[in-house]
């Protein structure tokens, strides 16, 4: 049986954390993806285009970057809100 030594250990914990981060930023590009009601971005014109980059670029917190001046708009706040209401509103109906 193989040994495992701290740097293979290491490197199988990094090779699991980018696959999570892979697949968490493929939800949100396919959310963004909803959102402007295409199924590729290449769907879009010019202008569409570089507006869903821009959201995308926007609202992507990528594992370690700074978000200290994130800029939402109302529409991007009314919804996080909903998100999180409906997430506690699920949690509470499950503990009663």
């Amino acid at each position: 049986m193989a040994r495992l030594t701290r740097e293979r250990l290491r490197n199988i914990i990094n090779d699991v954390l980018t696959q999570e981060a892979d697949t968490a930023y493929q939800e949100f590009f396919r959310k963004a993806l909803e959102k402007y009601d295409v199924s590729s971005p290449d769907e879009l014109d010019g202008e569409k285009k570089k507006e869903f980059f821009d959201y995308v670029d926007a609202n992507w917190d990528a594992p370690g970057e700074k978000t200290e001046n994130k800029k939402f708009t109302r529409k991007d706040l009314k919804e996080m809100i909903q998100e999180e209401i409906t997430k506690y509103q699920k949690q509470s109906a499950w503990r009663s």
